[in-house]
């Protein structure tokens, strides 16, 4: 470990971050020791992320380290960059999925917003020390653990928070609406909205023929938006029956959906077959693997959520999946 540590300071400038893992503790190593030892033989900013898992809690602990030493690099009182916009996500889960990064900047691209740092996203050392110069901030999405994350930044002078990104499109016109008055471009806004009306509702009346009536399960967890998905899918005249929240102990409570929905708390895979013959659903869509019953189309909601693209995307993989067989084509085959 010593070795890898001098190594990695001879290959890179500025701060050091040792993150262990469970191997350490198994081994005997003294991580802290030899941490502190090398900072002051080097005068280098190395500082120890203790997440095994053995002696100090368990990966989520680790995690909310290593964000508490990320945040703590943030320099305050810095001028602030109008124009600018920090993306921020506790885990960058959203980012990641296909086209939702393009479709996160056209959104910023109605109101002239350019990124400044995705925190903490492929950032270097120095954008996050000066993470404090956007003019604007957003949550990928709103949870216990992303609000935890912007009071950290809050007290390092991020501030100034736009409403967190949407998913679908009754979401994104809020969302369009809130931040064309904040930044003062509510004429952008208007403008927007309309275009992205115009389209949606010409394919929804496209879409609506071939999908109204059908009936949906939706299996979700409690970090994942669903609201949005329920409106969609009635957009196009599906009926949500059920909202199943598969959810632990440690989760945080789902949000409420709209009046009118049947939502379970701590739904489980045994809930399936009883829901099947109760509701006599024509698809199940989940972020969870659930069992595959036959002659149920199932599959899982998009991960390109955000933005009213989101709704464009669900649309497209409910109607795929309806029209796939309910069964993969060589199950109940005989071969030879």
């Amino acid at each position: 470990m010593e070795s890898q540590i001098r190594r990695s300071l001879l290959e890179r400038k500025g701060p050091l971050a040792v993150v262990t893992t469970c191997v350490p503790s198994m081994i005997g190593d003294n991580s802290k020791a030899v941490v502190e030892r090398l900072a002051e033989e080097t005068g280098r900013d190395i500082r120890l992320i203790d997440c095994s898992g053995v002696f100090t809690g368990d990966a989520l602990k680790g995690r909310e380290d290593a964000i508490d030493y990320l945040c703590s690099m943030v320099e305050q009182d810095v001028l602030k960059v109008p124009g600018t916009v920090n993306f921020v996500d506790d885990g960058f889960g959203r980012l990641n999925y296909g086209d939702n990064e393009k479709n996160i900047l056209a959104l910023f691209d109605i109101f002239n917003l350019k990124v400044e740092t995705k925190l903490f996203y492929r950032c270097s050392s120095e954008q996050i020390r000066n993470a404090g110069k956007a003019e604007y901030n957003v949550l990928a999405t709103e949870t216990e653990r992303s609000s935890d994350l912007r009071k950290k930044l809050e007290s390092r002078g991020v501030t100034n928070y736009l409403r967190p990104l949407p998913s679908g499109v009754r979401d994104t016109f809020d969302w369009i609406k809130d931040t064309g008055r904040r930044v003062g471009m509510k004429d952008a806004a208007e403008k927007a909205i309309a275009a992205i009306s115009k389209d949606y509702d010409a394919y929804v009346y496209r879409m609506r023929p071939l999908l109204s009536g059908k009936k949906v399960i939706i299996i979700t967890g409690t970090m994942m938006p669903v609201q949005w998905a329920v409106d969609t899918l009635n957009d196009v005249g599906m009926k949500v029956v059920k909202v199943g929240i598969v959810r632990f102990e440690e989760d945080e409570a789902p949000k409420p959906t709209r009046p009118g929905v049947n939502v379970q708390d701590y739904y489980s895979m045994k809930d399936i077959p009883k829901d099947i013959e109760e509701l006599r659903p024509d698809l199940i869509l989940g972020h969870s693997n659930f069992r595959r019953d036959p002659g149920i189309c199932n599959g899982n909601l998009p991960p390109e959520t955000i933005s009213y693209q989101g709704s464009y995307n669900l649309i497209r993989r409910v109607y795929n999946l309806l029209r796939a067989p309910s069964a993969s084509g060589w199950e109940g085959r005989r071969f030879g």
